[in-house]
């Protein structure tokens, strides 16, 4: 449990960093990319072969995002820190079972995209 905590404030810091230094969603995407095929090369996680951008498989779509975004809904952030501060309590107050759930939803979201044998290149 320990590294899977470990790996989650990771990601924080890594998301808080990317959000923080105003790119576009395409530079944004690429660094996201460069740290999870970090990750993946130290044998932790799995990387799974799929279209670069697969339109069933949306990365706005995934487990946190729409979450993020309710409970976004109506805010209105009038400083930086204040952005920082909301966005540190809303990861903290996130249990293990919420992420462990997301995760083990992508192996049955790359599944469908599979299955659907689509060429997208």
């Amino acid at each position: 449990m320990d590294q899977f905590r470990l790996d989650r404030n990771h990601l924080q810091h890594v998301i808080l960093f990317l959000f923080l230094s105003n790119l576009k969603v395409p530079e944004v995407h690429r660094r996201l990319v460069q740290v999870y095929k970090t990750e993946a090369r130290s044998g932790f996680w799995t990387v799974l072969a799929h279209p670069p951008y697969s339109p069933d498989l949306a990365p706005t779509d995934y487990h946190s995002v729409p979450d993020m975004q309710r409970f976004l809904e109506g805010t209105v952030f009038k400083t930086k820190s204040g952005f920082e501060n909301w966005l540190v309590s809303y990861f903290a107050s996130k249990k293990p079972e919420f992420w462990k759930t997301g995760t083990m939803s992508l192996q049955n979201r790359w599944q469908t995209v599979v299955d659907k044998e689509v060429t997208y290149y």
